[in-house]
Protein backbone atom coordinates (compact mmCIF):
# COMPACT_ATOMS: atom_id res chain seq x y z
CA UNK A 1 0.00 0.00 0.00
CA UNK A 2 2.67 2.29 1.45
CA UNK A 3 5.55 0.96 -0.17
CA UNK A 4 8.10 1.96 2.15
CA UNK A 5 8.48 2.90 5.66
CA UNK A 6 8.84 6.25 4.80
CA UNK A 7 5.30 6.45 2.75
CA UNK A 8 4.25 4.81 5.59
CA UNK A 9 5.05 7.52 7.97
CA UNK A 10 3.47 9.80 5.64
CA UNK A 11 0.23 7.76 5.76
CA UNK A 12 -0.41 7.81 9.37
CA UNK A 13 1.34 10.79 9.91
CA UNK A 14 4.18 10.24 11.88
CA UNK A 15 7.50 9.98 11.66
CA UNK A 16 9.52 7.48 9.72
CA UNK A 17 11.35 7.05 13.17
CA UNK A 18 8.39 5.48 14.49
CA UNK A 19 7.61 3.41 11.81
CA UNK A 20 11.36 2.12 12.31
CA UNK A 21 10.80 1.08 16.37
CA UNK A 22 7.78 -1.44 15.29
CA UNK A 23 10.70 -3.91 14.13
CA UNK A 24 8.42 -7.23 12.59
CA UNK A 25 5.04 -6.45 13.94
CA UNK A 26 2.83 -3.35 13.34
CA UNK A 27 1.20 -2.34 16.79
CA UNK A 28 -2.18 -3.24 16.73
CA UNK A 29 -3.58 0.46 16.85
CA UNK A 30 -1.67 0.92 13.42
CA UNK A 31 -3.04 -2.37 12.04
CA UNK A 32 -6.21 -0.88 12.58
CA UNK A 33 -5.12 2.81 11.28
CA UNK A 34 -4.17 1.14 7.85
CA UNK A 35 -7.59 -1.37 7.50
CA UNK A 36 -9.55 1.61 8.25
CA UNK A 37 -7.99 3.93 5.03
CA UNK A 38 -7.99 0.71 2.96
CA UNK A 39 -11.50 0.16 3.49
CA UNK A 40 -12.40 3.94 3.35
CA UNK A 41 -10.33 3.75 -0.48
CA UNK A 42 -12.58 0.97 -1.55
Amino acid sequence: MAGNKTNLAKLLKITKSAVSQWGDDIPELRALQLEKLVNDKN
